[in-house]
């Protein structure tokens, strides 16, 4: 509910206000007399996403793509981790796995899903307090084991390249924070 508030100052000298005004997140507006109490302020988490790649991109210009997508989403919140290519993959997966975060890996085999989809994963991802993680395997892909325990997306039916379904998360990534926002970016 939105409305307007007119609030009325008094000078310092008059001593404190009669009344505190508080804005929560679970109690909208209250107004809490200077002798009694307020209700117990709740404690709010927000979930965070990340994105872990397995070794650093080669590629200039999808190094310079995935380094900008990087950039725009660390606005909302959200981060790249890369990790070493000369670590052993069964000792990234399980980095990434005892992150205590759900964990999405990006395999060809994973379901497909729209921006939009994408936008509401990622809103429900934010006003919850679990963690997220979408990772990306090496050129080899992630093990057969992780892959059975583990929810899997796919960036497209198409073969990509690791570095490259790297660029196109983050850009898929902004645009879905872009779309929770409301603006112009994402055209449907």
């Amino acid at each position: 509910m939105r409305g307007i508030i007119h609030l009325f100052v008094t000078s310092l000298s008059e001593g404190p206000p009669s009344h505190v005004l508080r804005l929560t997140n679970r109690y909208p507006l209250f107004i809490v007399a200077k002798d009694k109490s307020p209700p117990p302020m709740p404690i709010w988490a927000m979930g965070r996403v990340s994105v872990h790649i397995y070794g650093r991109p080669k590629g200039r210009g999808t190094r310079n793509l995935i380094d900008d997508y990087a950039s725009r989403n660390s606005s909302a919140g959200m981060e790249l981790v890369v990790h070493s290519d000369k670590t052993a993959l069964s000792d990234y997966e399980q980095k990434i796995e005892s992150r205590g975060a759900e964990l999405i890996l990006l395999d060809e085999s994973g379901s497909l899903l729209t921006s939009m989809e994408l936008a509401e994963l990622i809103s429900e991802v934010t006003v919850s307090d679990r963690n997220t993680i979408f990772a990306v395997g090496p050129a080899d892909g992630f093990s057969d084991d992780l892959k059975l325990r583990t929810k899997k997306i796919s960036i497209s039916k198409m073969t990509l390249t690791h570095e490259m379904a790297t660029a196109i998360l983050l850009e898929q990534l902004y645009r879905a924070s872009e779309i929770n926002k409301g603006s112009q970016y994402h055209r449907s």
